[in-house]
């Protein structure tokens, strides 16, 4: 006899009154068996009676129902004694009002006749067990589990919350070349409006100069969605796919690149010649020597590591004493200090269909027009790429592939950048009694976006743009900003080396709503000394009562 962990139930509200065995919720655990049975099984169960269980396991896993013993009375469409299932109850909130509308629809079984073996489409699953007043059997046992949904390159799924993940995840790929597809359907019983990524793990070889061009992670969507590269651990993005009938999510990596892990850095006051380009024709700046510290920071060691470890591994943010360039994308340390990061690809994914008519999704619809959502009071935002650190060259034809030697690229260590071509909106959800948001970058090296336009950048200090004028090019995107005293002018644009306006740098205020702001880059990384290099944001959110 095949033994069963018996999980008891807690009781919860239905309509019709019932024993403390008839209904109940419970949280099924990962990998661990349960049962339920009609109430008195095995013996017969009570008339008129209306048990409704409701099964929850962990976000991201499914439940399996499998019926060990089946005795109902049955009758003509099972119209009296009957048991319905709800593999998808998405619909029910936390107080159950909805719990009888999800069974609308389902299928009914009575008589000997068991429900098949069953998986939950999403992490909750719904059981209704009826009896009328006339005589009753034996009634049910049947037992379940949870198990995590996987998928990896080449399936195909319908199920609405799953994990997507690199082939042998958590290991890191080969360094061979790989393309990678998964097809979600979204089936017809409930159509899908929404489907939202959750990076839990993202890691694929950084962009060159602000473009994808070694690995990249695609899809589609109603809305513009942009292509992604490097470090997006943490991010997440929603995608519009209503009245489509399937998504792909695809992985398109190459050879992996050791030039971008591997490299012998330039000492901070070495000469290098600038490279640009356009209009079409190419041009090399005079030298320029990078003399001037701006800020330090600490990079662990599982992040770059030197062989000399006798030193600490300090890293110095620096910028070349034009005024027009106000990089702080590079590191410098000890000369020719050999400097190793980590290979690894891999990446791991949730992702949530979201039906159109659910008002009480577990995981909330986005507005209309935002890539990124956020809930809370608090939190804190990050542009894609803004962990990513690697070797990177200022030689914008280098060719990796062909390179003898590192100094033929001129390769130095730092951040390996934002991407270009982006224009999204990442929004916030007001919450009741708040009025307004407040934006801060977090640290020094928390904010770095293209600037245009001579300023002066004082020694040891960070400087704010902003406005149509220095902002052109790439730059965050911030209405309803309070004036400021006196009746000051302020602006929606905003680059430079710091968040905000110059009275009050690293700090926004707006009551604009709805809440959100845009992120806008363009097509390069490299057409101006001040166009180079630039991290991206890290940005804090606060939201402000109303007064």
């Amino acid at each position: 006899m095949r033994n069963f962990v018996i999980l008891y139930f807690i009781s919860i509200s239905v309509r019709n009154s019932f024993s403390d065995e008839c209904g109940g919720e419970m949280g099924v655990k990962s990998g661990e068996w349960g049962s339920v049975t009609s109430p008195g099984y095995p013996h017969h169960y009570s008339p008129n009676i209306t048990c409704t269980w409701i099964l929850r396991a962990p976000v991201g896993e499914h439940i399996e129902l499998h019926f060990v013993d089946f005795d109902i009375t049955g009758s003509d469409e099972c119209s009296m004694d009957h048991i319905s299932i709800s593999s998808n109850p998405l619909g029910i909130g936390e107080n159950f009002a909805d719990v009888e509308n999800v069974f609308q629809g389902e299928p009914r079984y009575c008589g000997s006749r068991a429900p098949p073996f069953i998986r939950s489409n999403s992490n909750v699953l719904a059981l209704k067990f009826v009896s009328n007043a006339d005589g009753t059997c034996r009634g049910f046992n049947a037992s379940f589990t949870s198990s995590q949904e996987l998928v990896s390159c080449g399936d195909k799924t319908l199920a609405r919350e799953f994990v997507f993940s690199s082939p042998g995840y958590p290991a890191s790929l080969a360094e061979s070349s790989l393309a990678c597809s998964l097809t979600v359907e979204h089936g017809c019983d409930e159509p899908v409006c929404q489907i939202r990524l959750d990076f839990d793990d993202f890691e694929i070889q950084p962009p060159f100069w602000g473009d994808c061009k070694h690995d990249r992670f695609y899809t589609s969507s109603v809305y513009p969605v942009p292509t992604l590269c490097g470090n997006n651990t943490g991010s997440h993005i929603y995608l519009n796919v209503e009245g489509v009938r399937e998504t792909t999510l695809t992985f398109m990596l190459r050879e992996l690149e050791h030039h971008f892990y591997k490299c012998h850095d330039l000492n901070e006051l070495s000469t290098v010649d600038q490279h640009a380009h356009v209009n079409g024709s190419s041009y090399t700046l005079p030298p320029q020597r990078y003399n001037r510290r701006l800020k330090r920071e600490k990079i662990s060691r599982d992040q770059g590591q030197t062989n000399n470890s006798e030193r600490q591994d300090s890293v110095t943010t620096t910028a070349p004493p034009h005024p027009r360039d106000v990089t702080v994308a590079l590191y410098s340390y000890q000369e020719n200090d050999p400097v190793q990061f980590s290979e690894r690809r891999a990446w791991r994914m949730r992702v949530t269909q979201l039906p159109c008519k659910c008002a009480d999704n577990r995981v909330p619809r986005a507005p209309d027009g935002c890539l990124q959502y956020f809930q809370g009071v608090s939190g804190s935002v990050k542009s894609f790429n803004f962990d990513g650190r690697g070797c990177f060259t200022e030689d914008r034809w280098c060719d990796f592939s062909k390179m003898k030697d590192q100094s033929d690229c001129d390769i130095r260590v730092g951040y390996t950048g934002h991407l270009n071509n982006l224009d999204y909106a990442t929004c916030i959800a007001p919450e009741p009694g708040f009025c307004g948001v407040q934006y801060r970058q977090e640290g020094e090296n928390g904010f770095s976006m293209t600037t245009v336009g001579d300023i002066a950048v004082a020694e040891n200090s960070s400087q704010p743009l902003v406005g149509d004028e220095d902002c052109r090019s790439d730059y965050v995107w911030v209405g309803g900003v309070g004036a400021r005293e006196g009746g000051q002018v302020t602006h929606e644009r905003y680059c430079g080396t710091q968040l905000g306006d110059r009275p009050t740098p690293g700090l926004l205020v707006s009551t604009g709503k709805p809440f959100m702001f845009r992120t806008v880059t363009d097509a390069d990384e490299f057409s101006a000394t001040d166009d180079y290099m630039n991290r991206g944001y890290h940005i804090a959110y606060t939201q402000t009562p109303c007064t």
